[in-house]
């Protein structure tokens, strides 16, 4: 099952954009999946704000998720354990 949250979501829903957002977030999957059902979380920054139904990836840190925001997705208590694969686009020459 694939849910394409950030971008997808046109209401609170999946955004993830403040601790209060994330922790409703986290609670949704948990009713709706059981978060012990849940091994991996495929994560990405977003391009687009929430609402957009635009899936475009962005480097960690550079979208609409932020530095911010995926520092509270991977300090959240209830997603600690979560493996995480994360995908963004493809750059020609390293940058640090």
């Amino acid at each position: 099952m694939k849910e394409t949250g950030f971008a997808a979501s046109s209401t609170i829903r999946n955004d993830v954009s403040s601790a209060a957002r994330l922790k409703l977030t986290v609670a949704e999957m948990d009713r709706a999946l059981g978060l012990e059902n849940v091994r991996v979380i495929h994560a990405n920054d977003s391009k687009t704000p929430p609402g957009s139904h635009v899936d475009r990836h962005e480097h960690i840190g550079r979208g609409y998720i932020g530095e911010d925001g995926f520092r509270r997705i991977l300090n959240q208590p209830k997603l600690r354990t979560k493996a995480f694969i994360i995908e963004t686009q493809w750059m020609k020459k390293a940058t640090r």
